[in-house]
This record gives C-alpha cells, structure tokens and sequence, in this order.
C-alpha cells in the first residue's frame, strides 16, 4: 500500500513538471522578448563617405532613427533603400555594432556618360546604372555613347537593352571603369559600342 501511495506522488510530480514547464518557457520567452525591446535601442547612426548627398538625405533615405531596436533592423533591406532613393549611391553597406550603434558606409557614382533614349540624355555612372535626366547643356560635358539598342531606362538601375546587346552593356562598364580609373574622362567626347570588337 505505501509503495502505490509513492507511485501515486511521482505521478502527481511528473504531471506538475509538465505542466509548469510550458510556463517556465512561456515566461523566459516574455521575458527575453520584453528585454530586447527595451534595451538595444539605437543611439547612433553614422554615415560615412558621403559627398553628393548630405548625412541627413542619407538618413531620411534610410528609414532609420533613433529609438529602433537594432535586433529588428535589416541591414540588406535598408541597404536597398538607400540606393533606391539615392541614385547617386553605387554601394551602400549598412553594420550593425552591439549595443546600440549603426554605421552607414556609402561610395558614390560617377556621373561619366550619358546615352539617348526616346529624345532625351539620361547620365550614366561607370556601372553602367542610370543617375538622371539631363539637358543638353549636362550632356555636353559627358561621354556620348552610341551603338547600343536600349529598352527601358530606371534611375537607380542599370541600363535596359534587349537581350542580344547584354553583352554590350558589360563592354561599356568595363570601359567606362577603365576611362575612370585612368583619370581621362575629360578627354573622351564619344564611346560608340556598335561593333565590340572595336570599341
């Protein structure tokens, strides 16, 4: 009889366990979620490499102020955000540093050369990504590039050809780069692609 009344209070035991442990999680959970969304809150947003765009378009751009849990920010989305916005950007890498700071590292287009399309200059950046709409005057300054068929043009975005020039548009980056990094933008006038084999 005593042995089934210790049975009968392991059991009690094993039931009790089974049912506080759900809550014993449930309350960490709470706890930790609660935790998190009081501390980690962003005190600090740096921007740095900055030049066309001021700190604070760059930060309007990004969405982000201060007060946001730093556990809750996409770095690749705001990343996206900020080019989005800011066109001029050709690479934005967006840090998160514990507890409560984030760092926006950003690099800016090269407005070299402009193309035609539906009778109006748009200025490309070395990547080959459109920038803006320009005049005539805007495109004076600026590499003409000719001999490429395009189908869409998106600022922010690299050019739009049909499909058979893509391999155009990679020739045309790879020679803007170069022009680029040798420094001789201003002494190119024209870029005609039409033929590959000799640019």
């Amino acid at each position: 009889c005593q042995i089934l009344t210790k049975d009968k209070k392991r059991g009690r035991r094993r039931k009790s366990s089974l049912l506080y442990t759900p809550i014993a999680l449930l309350l960490i959970a709470i706890i930790g979620i609660f935790g998190v969304s009081v501390f980690f809150r962003v005190a600090t947003i740096e921007v740095t490499g900055e030049e066309k765009y001021t700190v604070q378009q760059i930060l309007s751009g990004s969405g982000l102020k201060t007060g946001d849990n730093i556990f809750f920010i996409d770095a690749d989305k705001v990343s996206r955000r900020i080019r989005a916005n800011l066109p001029y950007l050709s690479e934005v890498v967006v840090e998160k540093q514990m507890p409560d700071t984030v760092r926006i590292t950003v690099s800016e287009s090269r407005p070299l050369a402009v193309v035609r399309y539906e009778g109006d200059w748009w200025i490309i950046d070395q990547m080959g990504r459109v920038l803006e709409a320009t005049d005539n005057l805007g495109a004076a300054e600026k590499i003409k590039v000719s001999g490429i068929t395009i189908a869409s043009i998106g600022v922010g975005e690299t050019l739009g050809v049909v499909e058979e020039e893509q391999t155009k548009v990679v020739y045309l980056t790879e020679v803007l780069r170069a022009v680029q990094s040798a420094g001789i933008a201003d002494g190119v006038q024209k870029l005609d692609v039409s033929n590959i084999a000799n640019i």
